[in-house]
């Protein structure tokens, strides 16, 4: 319980601040959008202008709450924490399946992997979490 709750309370809090840590990662936090055929290119724009100048706004409120001065050096120290609980197995649960705290911190970094550079960038800075993500992703159904 103490790690689901670590990937709600902490690793979850630094998420948002990192996709949004500059004005270019919050308008990348939005190519999503690319493929939405609902919106017309007009508003496509004026959702990403609009958008990430709001993140960056709520950015900063979030790094204030949670007593953050610099988003990537805590997320960096909060995937080498993750890194030290593994101990050297595959999952946290062990060598054979993921437990449930496996299955929460992976679902934090699932559901930025596409928002920009934070993924690439903690990982390429990790390769222990690369590993576990993809040994996790490989037993958690798509869709």
């Amino acid at each position: 319980m103490q790690w689901n709750a670590w990937a709600d309370e902490k690793l979850a809090a630094l998420m948002y601040p990192n996709i949004t840590r500059t004005y270019a990662e919050a308008w990348q936090a939005f190519d999503y959008l690319d493929d939405v055929e609902e919106f017309g290119p007009v508003d496509k724009l004026l959702i990403r202008v609009v958008g990430a100048a709001a993140m960056r706004f709520a950015a900063s409120k979030i790094k204030t709450k949670h007593g953050i001065e610099d988003e990537r050096k805590a997320l960096y120290a909060a995937a080498e924490l993750w890194v030290g609980e593994l101990g050297g197995r595959r999952f946290r649960g062990g060598d054979a399946f993921p437990d449930l705290s496996d299955l929460a911190v992976f679902g934090v970094f699932e559901a930025v992997r596409d928002c920009g550079s934070v993924h690439k960038d903690v990982f390429e800075r990790h390769p222990e979490l690369r590993r576990w993500f993809d040994d996790v992703a490989k037993l958690v159904p798509k869709d």
